[in-house]
């Protein structure tokens, strides 16, 4: 009875179900490469990055932005025309589900995000949105679920500015982001599942995040 009763509990624990591990987008940056893994095989990523580059008299302000696709492994690798230097920060985004990882070249602990998130209003014409932000510069990432890609930079009293010349914030000119891959319409509204990221180039802060509930 007792050996009945141990091949009975084997049994038993023969048919638990095994659920595979869920992998997360993770990304690390080191001195003259991007590489990513935990994306899904198949997919575009979409690399943005924002560069500080100290030179003798200035800081040189750089910003990258590519779109490599993820082997069957889950990973990717990607490296820029010059080396990476350590004061930057970059993120890889999933241009189908917006899933996305961040990271500081070489730093093991995960960057946090300090950039405060952007206020959204639709315009006067109510044909398109508007992004308020307190920061004097930034580089703008817009990512849509159906594979569409948006970027910008705009400035404090700069063209896409339309709060330009008043005190107060930049207010962002969806219209005049710059369409990727082709894309010849504009963001017009922005949609719940929208995934922004906004970086300040200066001192390297972000915001990460879906668009603000207006």
């Amino acid at each position: 009875m007792k050996l009945i009763g141990l091949l009975a509990f084997s049994c038993l624990l023969g048919v638990v179900p095994v659920h595979a591990a869920q992998t997360i987008p993770a990304i690390a940056v080191d001195s003259t490469s991007i590489n990513g893994s935990g994306f899904k095989p198949g997919h575009d990523v979409v690399i943005f990055g924002a560069a500080n580059i100290p030179q003798p008299y200035y800081a040189r302000l750089v910003d990258y932005l590519q779109i490599v696709t993820v082997d069957a492994s889950g990973t990717f690798r990607w490296a820029p025309s010059e080396a990476i230097t350590p004061r930057s920060v970059w993120f890889a985004i999933d241009v189908s589900s917006a899933e996305y990882a961040v990271a500081y070249p070489g730093a093991s602990n995960l960057p946090v995000a300090t950039l405060a998130a952007p206020s959204v209003r639709a315009l006067n014409d109510a044909q398109s949105d508007v992004l308020s932000t307190d920061e004097y510069t930034v580089k703008v990432l817009l990512v849509r679920g159906n594979d569409a890609v948006w970027t910008g930079s705009p400035m404090r009293h700069g063209s896409s500015d339309l709060n330009r010349g008043k005190p107060g914030a930049t207010d962002i000119d969806l219209s005049l982001l710059r369409g990727i891959r082709g894309n010849k319409h504009l963001p017009g509204h922005l949609v719940p599942s929208d995934f922004i990221v906004m970086i300040d180039p200066v001192s390297l802060r972000f915001y990460a995040g879906r668009p603000p509930s207006h």
